[in-house]
């Protein structure tokens, strides 16, 4: 019985230190899949939570979806942008939804660029959170 009650103890602990990040899509539906994808990516790290759902929610985040090929206001070539609330922008281009998500959920958690996976400053596509992005987490 101790143990059982160890556990569960251990289980809320755990539960409690991980950060809970709420995102609402207001974008076309298609996308919602793709940033669900991107959250997932996230969610492979144990200090987060992401999650997002589709439609504008009071106290949610929000993912909105930008007609061209530049998110206005930014340098020309910007996929995505993340402004001081979290609140998330993105076009449709050459770059997939899914990793112009994945890293700016990376900035909406609170990591800044860095050399290597999702939060390198220019992305390809068909990048991926890695562990080191999963370890910036712990060093925020």
């Amino acid at each position: 019985m101790k143990q059982l009650l160890l556990l569960a103890l251990l289980t809320l602990v755990g539960c409690a230190s991980r950060g809970e990040y709420d995102f609402a899509l207001v974008g076309p539906a298609e996308d919602l899949a793709q940033a669900q994808v991107a959250a997932d990516m996230w969610n492979g790290c144990q200090s987060v939570h992401v999650t997002v759902s589709y439609g504008a929610q009071p106290g949610k985040q929000t993912i909105t979806f930008q007609e061209g090929d530049t998110v206005k206001g930014q340098a020309e070539g910007t996929r995505g942008y993340t402004d001081e609330r979290g609140n998330i922008t993105y076009v449709h281009v050459d770059t997939p939804v899914t990793t112009i998500l994945a890293h700016e959920f990376g900035h909406a958690l609170g990591l800044d660029h860095r050399k290597d996976g999702i939060m390198r400053p220019t992305l390809r596509g068909g990048e991926t959170v890695t562990g080191n992005d999963c370890a910036a987490l712990d060093g925020r």
